[in-house]
């Protein structure tokens, strides 16, 4: 057997194994982007990944207190997060009004991210903050709390790397983070010039990750449960 059908193997048979001790959704925040400083630093976004085995309905999400939106009417099954789905959650909208430039602009910094949803209320703060789900009740789904040193100086995303549980600003290259398209920022470079991203929005995990988190062999730095 080779390298990597044993790598197959190995993932499914994890991924197999997390299903028969979690037959639930698990809704989880796995990115954080919470803006940079200056005119055109992009709308503020988070990533939640469904680690459970069946889905999760974010009508009944809260995000720091606020709903989302449906971002696109041709979204089916509309707010619904499958297993193993990743969505995009735009933040810090002042009302539906703004949706469409919101899309336009993630689209612009981070390429085609199918079906992005919107909450209509407070961003997210580049130096430091904490995101919070909540679920109808009240009570909290997961939450991640991360400060500017976490985010490389608020010029890079906060993310959660599967492998250590650490929030840390994203790397190329690793676990699906990528380089966004160049763009115009007002106060980190002179006048004019572009700067770029790192992140990986709407990146589906890698069935390893996906194991690690779903058999619940890690403890989260910065995080806590309910």
């Amino acid at each position: 057997m080779n390298h990597e059908v044993t790598r197959i193997v190995a993932a499914t048979a994890c991924i197999s194994i997390a299903a028969e001790a979690q037959a639930e959704p698990d809704l989880r925040i796995t990115e954080v982007y919470p803006g940079i400083a200056g005119d055109s630093g992009g709308v503020d976004w988070i990533e939640v990944t469904n680690f459970g085995t069946s889905d999760f309905d974010l009508t009944d999400l809260l995000v720091n207190g606020q709903p989302p939106c449906e971002g696109n009417p041709n979204n089916v099954p509309g707010l619904q997060v499958a297993p193993s789905q990743v969505k995009v959650i735009v933040m810090g909208l002042a009302g539906d009004d703004e949706k469409e430039a919101a899309r336009d602009k993630l689209r612009e910094i981070w390429g085609d991210i199918p079906n992005p949803v919107f909450t209509v209320g407070s961003g997210i703060e580049e130096v430091g903050d904490t995101v919070v789900l909540r679920n109808a009740l009240g009570d909290i789904v997961d939450e991640v709390s991360f400060t500017a040193t976490d985010t490389n100086s608020g010029q890079s995303l906060a993310t959660l790397e599967v492998f250590n549980g650490q929030v840390a600003a994203s790397i190329e290259g690793l676990n699906g983070a990528f380089r966004s398209a160049p763009f115009v920022n007002d106060l980190l470079g002179p006048p004019g010039a572009t700067i770029q991203l790192i992140g990986s929005p709407g990146v589906v995990p890698e069935p390893a990750s996906l194991c690690l988190l779903a058999v619940g062999t890690m403890g989260l730095i910065h995080r806590r449960r309910a």
